[in-house]
């Protein structure tokens, strides 16, 4: 059995704590945790591949994250950024619905991205949650962002509801989206912990998905103690068997670097449309990749 060694960067959140716990349960798998400035690794040649935890702190800035999809270029090792939400059974049979042309031609996307509030920093959620929905809607559409603009605002002093945001997107092929973000939803009264929804409207019929449809009503027994409680598949879990099953076989990754980065730049490019009060471009993306790393 051939050895895998993994690098993995953006451990400082719960979910690239819940990436290396799924790595752990493969016996052919060593996990090497890395930094985005830690190249020796990667210098050296002694990298299988390298999974990026995609949630917010996740970067210092874009160019961090190009300069380190170009080492991984240089040095022929592939790089897959983490969406774990493409991995959905949903997302999927919606994914094949739309290659199957079953609504037309797809017009727009209405989208949300809820969880409760739990961060004192506005922006970090507003970012957090429009780059994996900007991805996902990316994916499911076949386009690339374009322009974005958004409308965000906090909680004006209400500690139950940190902020809220409205991120308007145009894709290519005429495709428009909007999409409700951040952690406006007050802790003691939001069921989920996340909850995602779309609608896809084509020309001929929508198609509507529930991401955690899957989930179990929960009482406690203490006073608000009421919860959604998510029973479905472990997206994670998906995620990393393709990653890995593909490292193997040599194969394009699931997911390319230029996928990570154009919705990385959309997310950036919002938080700028929300400061200046108007539309941004999105800086396209143009990074070309050597061996197998996906691109």
């Amino acid at each position: 059995m051939t050895r895998l060694r993994i690098g993995l960067i953006g451990m400082d959140n719960h979910k690239g704590e819940a990436y290396k716990r799924e790595l752990f349960n493969y016996p052919d798998v060593e996990v090497i945790v890395l930094d985005l400035n830690d190249e020796l690794p990667l210098l050296t040649g002694d990298l299988s591949a390298v999974l990026f935890c995609i949630e917010y702190p996740f970067w210092a800035n874009l160019k961090d994250m190009e300069s380190l999809i170009q080492t991984c270029s240089k040095h022929q090792v592939p790089f897959m950024p983490g969406f774990p939400f493409r991995c959905s059974p949903v997302a999927m049979a919606a994914k094949t619905a739309v290659e199957r042309r079953e609504i037309g031609d797809i017009l727009a996307v209405k989208a949300s991205y809820h969880s409760a509030a739990h961060t004192d920093n506005p922006q970090h959620s507003m970012l957090a949650n429009t780059v994996h929905m900007v991805d996902l809607i990316s994916w499911l559409a076949g386009s690339i962002p374009q322009e974005i603009y958004t409308m965000m605002a906090d909680g004006n002093g209400d500690s139950y509801a940190v902020d809220a945001a409205f991120v308007y997107v145009r894709f290519d092929q005429g495709v428009v989206a909007v999409i409700d973000t951040g952690y406006s939803r007050s802790s003691r009264f939001f069921l989920a912990e996340e909850d995602i929804r779309l609608e896809l409207i084509g020309t001929d019929g929508v198609i509507s998905m529930d991401v955690f449809a899957a989930k179990n009503e929960f009482y406690g027994t203490h006073p608000f103690q009421v919860q959604w409680k998510y029973y479905g598949d472990d997206l994670i879990k998906h995620m990393i068997e393709q990653f890995l099953e593909n490292i193997r076989h040599g194969r394009p990754l699931p997911v390319s670097a230029n996928d990570g980065l154009r919705a990385v730049a959309a997310a950036w490019a919002a938080y700028t449309s929300a400061s200046l009060g108007q539309p941004v471009l999105i800086e396209p993306i143009r990074i070309k990749h050597k061996g197998q790393v996906s691109g």
